[in-house]
């Protein structure tokens, strides 16, 4: 997830600097534009691609709408759209979905709420683009200096959904992790890097010791699309 563009349009000078942070804690060599006015965000979204746009619609001024048809009418491959409302913007914010918008949170909202609606975005488009393949077996993560076994769900060429033990080291939201697949046949392990973007409780009293993690690999390290196409393949045959 290396050299995305993102633009913030909002009128307030301190969310946007809130934004931004996140964004740059969250992403690594990230291209952010920001904008307090509506002729100016609707030059610069006309002007370049961007990877995704953050609109706060409780400015009535920004005219969110004509910003969210532009910005969708460009039909940039995995794009997406994001918009901040209050509680009282529903007729806004159903309007916003309408045109486009691909989700939304309320103000207010903390910098790792932000991140984890990212997260979840990021995810929706992944399952939409891939096919995914429900497989069995364990696979090996590392992160810092631990390392914690997974049972994997599903795979696809973008991503792997799996279950791990929370009574063991596990990563946190947006952590780096390689993921190793070891073929018990040959002996030969497949390293992957992935990033986490989403965490659930398998229950709703959270009594269960596991968790389902979603992972998103990083698709710039491996480099090139195929390569990845075909360890997703070798380890339909693996696992």
């Amino acid at each position: 997830m290396n050299g995305l563009k993102f633009i913030l349009v909002d009128s307030s000078k301190e969310q946007r600097n809130n934004l931004k942070f996140a964004l740059e804690k969250a992403y690594r060599e990230v291209d952010i534009d920001d904008s307090n006015d509506f002729l100016d965000a609707l030059i610069k979204i006309q002007e370049k691609d961007y990877d995704l746009i953050v609109i706060n619609i409780t400015d009535k001024e920004l005219n969110h709408l004509e910003l969210l048809k532009t910005f969708k009418s460009k039909q940039i491959k995995n794009s997406y759209a994001l918009i901040i409302a209050s509680r009282n913007d529903k007729e806004d914010v159903i309007n916003s979905l309408k045109e486009g918008a691909d989700g939304f949170i309320t103000l207010p909202f903390t910098i790792d709420a932000f991140i984890r609606k990212l997260a979840e975005i990021h995810e929706k488009f992944d399952r939409r683009e891939h096919e995914r393949h429900g497989l069995s077996g364990k696979v090996e993560i590392s992160f810092s200096d631990k390392k914690t076994n997974g049972d994997i769900v599903d795979i696809s060429f973008g991503g792997i959904l799996m279950n791990l033990n929370t009574k063991e080291p596990i990563p946190n939201i947006l952590d780096k992790v390689s993921i190793s697949f070891l073929n018990n046949g040959s002996g030969e392990t497949f390293v992957v890097n992935a990033v986490v973007i989403r965490i659930q409780a398998l229950d709703i009293n959270m009594s269960s010791d596991k968790a389902r993690f979603a992972f998103k690999f990083d698709v710039v390290e491996l480099q090139k699309k195929e390569r990845l196409k075909s360890i997703v393949n070798e380890l339909k045959d693996l696992l």
